[in-house]
């Protein structure tokens, strides 16, 4: 086809550090010069209950020593455990490495442009590059934060940041509006590929060859998991019943339900004699719902297939499937159907 991928050479990675360090050191110029009015950017740390969440995946599925058992994990040691996950021997590691580098998009969050006097300095840290302040300097040409850093910059260095015309007001809305298209612009690239991809997936059906991929369980819920396609990068949410078309879906938790472990204490208090009100029914029946959604699924066995074959799903378990276009709402789309184990 006349295309390769592009090697990633130490030249390349020189650079990158120079250009980390340009943006480190215009932001410190900008806070020392320009003071409450510096253009800079931040990123928050991973959010807390989604990497706990992480975890507890990760050891119900048996994938509890990968991580450890500690949320609070700095970017350095985040970092040095997936690379040593990478080049591991092992014959599942590079699965493994997959399956958790994917997992962990869900708790990050998203880098933001901000002006220095809209907080307080300990908030101005960028937890993935490990820098107590940053900023963009080095992309004027396609990022519109790095020509206001580039004008706040010049006006530092020829001493008339005193006189410069835009207020700490008006940058901080400079600051919103690019945190607003540049999450824009994100969702439209995601979009973007979804929709080419669904025209690759009805183009291979209508020529006679439907895709098949090897895929893994992220997430399961108690009717429905997400699976990775492996071989293409995407993932997707599949409903047991609507798109497998399971027979049955039995459900098995890390832990039981807490209605399941309070069961006798509850039959203490019931009433001796007579039939329960509809209002405590209902009661009853909303606090099953609540317990079973927040217990951890480790296991949705399903039954799939003309000849009923059972499948035992957990996270970071394989399976290979078949892509099929659809329509939802109108819009183009693909489903997942069930190939082997």
């Amino acid at each position: 086809s006349g295309m390769k991928q592009y090697p990633i050479r130490d030249s390349n990675r020189l650079i990158e550090e120079y250009m980390l360090l340009a943006n480190y050191l215009v932001a410190q110029q900008l806070i020392l010069r320009a003071k409450d009015k510096a253009f800079l950017r931040r990123h928050p740390p991973p959010n807390p209950r989604g990497m706990e969440k992480l975890l507890k995946s990760l050891q119900v599925a048996g994938k509890g020593d990968i991580l450890g058992s500690n949320a609070n994990f700095t970017a350095g040691s985040l970092h040095n455990t997936l690379e040593s996950l990478r080049h591991s021997s092992d014959k599942d590691a590079e699965d493994l490495y997959l399956l958790v580098n994917t997992m962990l998009t869900d708790p990050m969050t998203s880098a933001l442009y901000f002006v220095a006097g809209e907080l307080k300095p300990y908030e101005w840290k960028h937890w993935a590059l490990n820098m107590p302040y940053y900023t963009h300097f080095t992309s004027p040409i396609r990022r519109y934060a790095d020509v206001c850093v580039h004008r706040l910059l010049t006006a530092t260095l020829d001493g008339s940041i005193n006189e410069y015309p835009e207020s700490e007001d008006e940058l901080s809305e400079k600051a919103k509006h690019c945190n607003e298209k540049k999450e824009a612009a994100k969702l439209a690239g995601f979009q973007s590929d979804k929709v080419f991809f669904c025209i690759y997936v009805r183009q291979m059906k209508e020529k006679g060859t439907p895709l098949q991929s090897n895929a893994m369980v992220l997430d399961m819920g108690l009717e429905s998991f997400t699976l990775l396609l492996v071989d293409f990068g995407v993932d997707c949410r599949v409903h047991a019943t609507k798109d497998w078309h399971s027979k049955g879906v039995q459900v098995v938790y890390a832990e039981e339900p807490e209605e399941n472990n309070r069961q006798q204490t509850k039959d203490k208090h019931r009433k001796p004699k007579g039939r329960r009100n509809k209002s405590e029914h209902e009661n009853g029946m909303k606090e099953k719902e609540k317990n079973q959604k927040s217990a951890q699924v480790s296991k949705l066995i399903l039954t799939v297939g003309r000849n009923g074959e059972k499948v035992d799903l957990h996270i970071s378990k394989k399976v290979k499937v078949l892509l099929k276009p659809s329509t939802n709402n109108g819009r183009i789309s693909f489903v997942t159907e069930f190939y082997s184990q």
